[in-house]
């Protein structure tokens, strides 16, 4: 009698792209080796991802698993990656949140650093450390959007991406943080600039 594990693996990745992708790669990819390698592997399953969580405990910890996730399969398949959590005030949340950005981290400058990743959004992710827009040669399109926690994170983050990174940016949105540039952006962003407040030049 035929079942889905008869179904081919196109049909299967078709079928998996319906599902939110935390379930793809703590459930689905559990179930048998052939579907462990789709969910991981397979293009369309992989080329734009996005993954929200609420900013509780809980939630940290899920995202955290995610980027440890996204580390591992991401580089030279994602490039398109949107993430979003709230971040909470709560102290014994720092430690997660700190945490997280490690992971977080080093799994958008692995992505990066191959050359795939297009487009990134992130979301609420406030005291983000800056240091992974190193690896963003590739990116096209970047969105942030911090969300200020006084006394525990600033109200305004500062970020001064080294020379020769965003080289290939084209859309810039900011939301709570100051992008300070100390060498050319590129052509194409610098007619847009006036539009894509706060950017300053030094």
């Amino acid at each position: 009698m035929p079942s889905i594990y008869d179904l081919p693996s196109e049909v299967l990745a078709t079928i998996f792209k319906a599902l939110p992708v935390e379930e793809r790669h703590r459930s689905i990819s559990l179930v048998g080796r052939r579907w462990n390698q789709l969910c991981n592997s397979a293009p369309q399953l992989l080329h734009s991802i996005a993954f929200t969580v609420p900013g509780s405990e809980r939630g940290v910890e899920r995202l955290a698993a995610f980027c440890a996730w996204l580390l591992q399969h991401g580089p030279g398949r994602v490039q398109r990656l949107s993430l979003e959590a709230m971040a909470s005030a709560e102290l014994h949340y720092v430690t997660l949140w700190h945490h997280l950005y490690a992971v977080l981290v080093a799994a958008v400058s692995a992505c990066g650093a191959v050359g795939s990743l297009r487009a990134l959004r992130l979301r609420g992710l406030c005291g983000l450390p800056s240091v992974w827009v190193r690896a963003m040669r590739s990116l096209r399109k970047l969105d942030l959007a911090a969300q200020p926690l006084e006394d525990v994170w600033p109200s305004v983050e500062t970020w001064r991406p080294a020379p020769g990174t965003l080289v290939a940016l084209h859309q810039l949105a900011l939301s709570g943080v100051e992008l300070t540039i100390d060498t050319p952006l590129p052509a194409t962003l610098d007619q847009a600039a006036p539009e894509l407040s706060p950017v300053s030049r030094e």
